[in-house]
Parts: C-alpha cells; sequence; structure tokens
C-alpha cells in the first residue's frame, strides 16, 4: 500500500437525559470499544502523545500477515476535563475499516 496517516476525531460525546445535558461538565472517558473490519496496524488514545497500539495477536514467522476482523476493547487512562477527546491514527500502509465506536464516559454533576 501507499503510504498514508489517518486521523480520526470523534466529536465530543453529549449525553442527554431528563432535560439534562453532559455539554459544560467535567468528564471522563473510562473505556472504549472499536469494531473493526479486515484491517491491520493502527492505534488510538485519549491524546496523540500516549497512544495504545491495536494488536491483532499473535504472528507466524515467515508468514505474511492477514486482515482481521475483530473488536477490541480497553480501559483509558484519560483525565477529568471539560471535552473528552479520542484519537484513531492508522499511518501504516494496510488497509483498516472501523466499523464503530461505544465509549464509556464519566461525567461530574457538580
Amino acid at each position: 500500500g501507499l503510504p498514508y496517516s489517518t486521523t480520526i476525531q470523534p466529536v465530543n460525546p453529549v449525553l442527554s437525559s431528563a432535560g439534562n445535558t453532559t455539554q459544560g461538565m467535567k468528564q471522563k472517558l473510562n473505556r472504549a470499544t472499536l469494531s473493526l473490519y479486515q484491517s491491520m496496524g493502527g492505534q488510538f488514545g485519549t491524546d496523540l502523545n500516549h497512544m495504545y497500539p491495536i494488536v491483532y495477536g499473535p504472528g507466524t514467522m515467515g508468514q505474511q500477515p492477514a486482515m482481521s476482523t475483530f473488536e477490541i476493547t480497553r480501559d483509558l487512562d484519560a483525565d477529568w476535563d471539560d471535552e473528552s477527546t479520542f484519537y484513531i491514527v492508522q499511518d501504516e500502509p494496510f488497509p483498516f475499516t472501523l466499523r464503530g465506536l461505544v465509549m464509556r464516559m464519566s461525567y461530574n454533576q457538580d
């Protein structure tokens, strides 16, 4: 493949219920689940300086790596902030298809 770098930054999640919203509240991302289709490579994290590699399992010496379809879930070490940021980066020359992203977030109502 051709060298190409992709950075995905979803919008800040905003939850609402019973007339209240999390917009403007202190919040923290606790966990993220990524659903990938026929992919290889990539990394994710709450800031671009502290990324987690997407691990596709053990490889086999001397064999071409295979594309994988799976979900990966990881607890995050995010700090409390006004907005919850999350990044997914693919800077390797491999296919990468993100089918879905689910984030678990805590927020402070005070």
